[in-house]
């Protein structure tokens, strides 16, 4: 498992880099279709984390193919997480790059799930109402999972709210499972 110190860490410092050059949203895109090409290319994919070829060869590789389509800072990235052993961390660190611009422009992320797909405007009201409740611009992103049955979770900063059928079921169990049981004399 990768340690999240460890992605946050890179990312903050490639932010400040990226902001004092005005680069943010550029080095984002350029880092982002650099992820989907190693990962497209099994063979570059398995080359770049093999333990087997030297770091030397990787980061000639890394040059010969991205070096014309990469700002220098964004190349310089990639070669220091192949010498630090860390290329494993590249879409952690995407990641928590995309947070710090997010917080940085005073947006909230959210995922919420539904129990059915939800229509554009019960979408926005919903968007909306969480801006009010969180007291920022919240950007939602909406996904369906019929296992809720009914309702919505809804998933801010590590913190879950639960307004599904399936909690409301749980917890329903959960109270019918600890109540005593009574014995009936006849």
């Amino acid at each position: 498992m990768l340690d999240e110190s460890v992605a946050v860490r890179y990312a903050k410092t490639f932010y400040a880099i990226a902001f004092e050059k005005e680069k943010t949203e550029a080095w984002k895109e350029q880092l982002q279709k650099t992820i989907t090409s190693i990962k497209e290319s099994e063979f570059l994919f398995k080359f770049l984390h093999s333990p087997c070829i030297n770091k030397k060869s990787k980061k000639e590789v890394i040059n010969k193919l991205f070096s014309n389509r990469l700002d220098t800072p964004v190349l310089n990235l990639i070669k220091i997480l192949i010498d630090k052993n860390r290329i494993a961390y590249i879409e952690f660190i995407l990641e928590m790059y995309k947070k710090q611009i997010m917080t940085e422009k005073g947006i909230t992320q959210a995922l919420v799930k539904t129990a059915a797909e939800l229509p554009v405007q019960e979408k926005e009201r919903l968007q909306n109402a969480l801006s009010k409740f969180l007291k920022s611009k919240v950007e939602a992103q909406f996904t369906v999972d019929p296992k809720i049955i009914a309702g919505t979770t809804i998933m801010v900063d590590g913190k879950i709210i639960d307004w599904s059928v399936s909690r409301k079921l749980e917890e329903i169990k959960d109270i019918i499972s600890r109540a005593p049981v009574l014995e009936l004399k006849s």
